[in-house]
């Protein structure tokens, strides 16, 4: 059974234990410490929500900039039609008479402005009704505190000289509540030029000023709507703004975490690789030292007991005899040595092919132990990237079972399974009792090899290991 995490040890059937435990508790705990809030995500939901009120600002202002001068067309449009329907034509001959008279005191004319408020009255949009003439003096004023005026330093009323209309409005709503009232809210105001003729220049001007409230309260409303939807729609996107960024967040903050685990495991698995490099070395040096080193002592006292003979006078052909299988095990052990390390058969002839031989050798040096091979793929299904480190497995397996007195029988299983290079070894007398695994070294190689690793123990005693990689 493959577990799907290879990062943990089935150590029977009650369930899994990891051989790093410790330590990755030791890596969470670290990681923890090492958590800290995202500032760059929560300064942009900041600036994102600034810049959303500052987007909604402009939006009302933009759409009550719009709203006053819609507001400022159409009473200009409706004061002009008032003014040239009629008023254009009452105002216009007092104003001819009163230019034509010699500099003096203006004369009240009231006979064709009253007759026109008269016919007006109850008209609830005209306030205010002014008739100028040329040098800024009022000449008829509907009410009587305008009737004491004077224009000729008004800038509309000069602009209006020149022949132009003008219309200004004195535009009131929730913006601009908090300066104080004059009375002149919500009225447009329009300077209409008069002339004697059509040609001629223009010799006074009119002021009509008329009640827009009803408009500026449909305006209001119509803001109101507009910015509700808007900043209703803005929230929305801000808040799934939010959510989004909460899951950044949490997605970050546990790929830190896992970052701070895999950094803290890899360091652990690395100083274990270092002790296992280690302890190879002092294994291939005991058995320099052991094997290869006693056997060529042997070798060389036998070479001395075969010159002493022949300085004797004695044939040296029994002390020779007896040196060829002292040199053939010192051979034997040199090439056992250097199958350890690294075979020279991998490359020769391939990891099936060598898995063949060491296993045939496993035999001759363990004639007790039953063996039953299954090696079913061939070199050309192997990638060869993945040549060493499947033997290395291989050989750290029998090692490993080689220490085991109760040995009695192993199985050897090589397969592709779903696309996956399998290599399985079965065994019956490794027991998983404690917490130290017999196959850390494995376990470790598999880490930094990207593999997948399992080891279940079995219910009739023994373990099975099961290692693979993506082919």
């Amino acid at each position: 059974m493959v577990n799907e995490n290879p990062s943990r040890f089935v150590y029977g059937p009650q369930g899994t234990k990891s051989p790093l435990k410790g330590e990755v508790a030791s890596a969470s705990r670290q990681s923890g410490v090492m958590r800290h809030s995202f500032t760059g995500l929560r300064s942009f939901s900041l600036i994102s929500l600034i810049a959303i009120v500052i987007a909604a600002t402009l939006m009302t202002m933009g759409f009550r900039y719009i709203s006053i001068a819609d507001i400022q067309q159409q009473s200009e449009t409706a004061n002009v039609i008032a003014i040239e329907a009629e008023l254009a034509e009452i105002m216009t001959p007092p104003l001819r008479r009163q230019n034509e008279r010699e500099a003096g005191s203006p004369s009240p004319t009231t006979e064709g402005p009253q007759a026109y408020l008269r016919e007006l009255e109850g008209h609830s949009s005209l306030r205010r009704l002014i008739l100028i003439d040329s040098s800024g003096r009022v000449l008829f004023a509907s009410r009587a505190q305008d009737r004491q005026r004077e224009f000729s330093g008004d800038a509309n009323f000069l602009q209006a000289m020149t022949g132009k209309i003008v219309t200004k409005v004195a535009y009131r709503d929730i913006l601009n509540v908090y300066i104080a009232p004059s009375g002149e809210e919500n009225l447009a105001h329009t300077y209409y030029p008069l002339r004697a003729n059509q040609s001629d220049k223009v010799i006074g001007a009119i002021l009509l000023s008329t009640d827009i409230s009803a408009m500026a309260d449909r305006s209001a409303l119509s803001q109101a709507l507009f910015i509700s939807t808007a900043l209703i729609i803005m929230l929305m996107l801000y808040f799934s703004l939010l959510i989004i960024v909460k899951r950044i967040e949490s997605v970050i903050d546990q790929q830190q975490v896992e970052l701070a685990e895999r950094s803290n495991l890899l360091a652990a698995v690395s100083r274990r690789m270092i002790d296992s490099h280690e302890a190879e070395k002092k294994q291939v040096a005991a058995e320099l030292h052991e094997r290869i080193a006693q056997t060529l002592a042997a070798a060389k006292m036998e070479i001395e007991a075969a010159m002493l003979a022949y300085r004797r006078g004695v044939d040296p052909q029994v002390a020779l005899n007896k040196l060829v299988p002292v040199l053939h095990a010192a051979t034997q052990d040199v090439r056992h040595v250097a199958t350890e390390i690294h075979p020279g058969s991998l490359e020769d002839f391939g990891l099936v092919t060598t898995l063949h031989m060491r296993l045939n050798e496993f035999r001759e040096r363990h004639p007790h132990i039953d063996v039953e091979e299954s090696l079913s793929l061939t070199n050309q299904d192997i990638p060869s990237s993945l040549n060493n480190i499947v033997y290395r497995v291989f050989a750290d397996a029998l090692t490993t079972l080689t220490a085991e007195e109760a040995l009695g029988r192993i199985g050897v299983l090589l397969e592709k399974i779903n696309g996956a290079i399998t290599l399985t070894i079965r065994d019956d007398s490794l027991v998983l009792d404690n917490e130290d695994s017999p196959y850390q070294s494995i376990f470790d190689k598999m880490q930094l090899s990207g593999g997948k690793f399992s080891l279940v123990a079995n219910d009739e005693g023994g373990v099975t290991l099961s290692a693979s990689w993506l082919a």
